[in-house]
């Protein structure tokens, strides 16, 4: 997942480890949190994703279409579609990222 915001980067993303038998898996995960009033950048890539909304609750705008979303909600983001995850509560946003393939394919 590239994002752009560096204080993003360094302080709420946070690679899922290697879990015995997944070791080699085909997907990449993370754990990602998004602060009140904070949205993550503009992103789009060469894979599958799916979003996982862990705690809290705010916006996500994908290919220009604006979802909410809270806990417990699940989202499929196709590839080369631009996705933007807002943070429109009063707590901290996190959710699960899972990708495939792990590595992008070029274009």
């Amino acid at each position: 997942m590239r994002l752009r915001n560096d204080r993003f980067l360094e302080s709420y993303l946070h690679e899922l480890p290697e879990l015995p038998g997944l070791a080699g898996a085909p997907f990449g995960g993370m754990i990602c949190r998004v602060e009140p009033g904070e949205a993550t950048d503009p992103d789009f890539h060469n894979q599958e994703e799916l979003f996982v909304v862990v705690t809290g609750e705010g916006k996500l705008v994908v290919g220009g279409e604006t979802t909410e979303v809270r806990a417990g909600d699940a989202f499929a983001l196709p590839r080369q579609v631009e996705h933007v995850i807002e943070n429109t509560g009063r707590e901290p946003l996190t959710f699960v990222s899972f990708w495939w393939p792990k590595v992008e394919p070029e274009t």
